[in-house]
């Protein structure tokens, strides 16, 4: 798993996983560390609720890769419960607050949703 991140990291232009346990991220100008659960784009800290570490995390996990939402949604909450609501609220939140960073989480109506370098 982790040769096959690496390898869509090296096609996304410089994106690339700092630690082979997955824990830390350094993708575009967008520097992740799970473990201490701190976000920095450039130079500026980022402060995330825990859900939107969560939503951040699954997309590093696989930039790149498609992510439909009911399997994002199983992922953070683990429940069978309809929590899309409670997550688009989520989700807007954390795409306002990396606003800076060169990547971005795009909707790909019908399919789900991706992590892209910004153009």
């Amino acid at each position: 798993m982790i040769a096959r991140i690496n390898a869509v990291c090296r096609r996304s232009n410089g994106a690339k996983v700092i630690s082979e346990d997955v824990e830390q991220f350094n993708i575009g100008n967008l520097d992740y560390n799970k473990k201490s659960f701190s976000v920095t784009i450039g130079e500026s800290d980022v402060h995330l609720t825990k859900k939107e570490h969560q939503i951040l995390y699954e997309f590093l996990k696989s930039p790149g890769e498609l992510i439909s939402k009911n399997d994002l949604i199983s992922l953070i909450w683990g429940s069978e419960q309809d929590h899309t609501k409670l997550f688009d609220v989520h989700l807007i939140n954390l795409r306002k607050k990396i606003q800076t960073w060169n990547y971005e989480i795009k909707t790909k109506f019908g399919l789900g949703m991706i992590l892209e370098e910004r153009l």
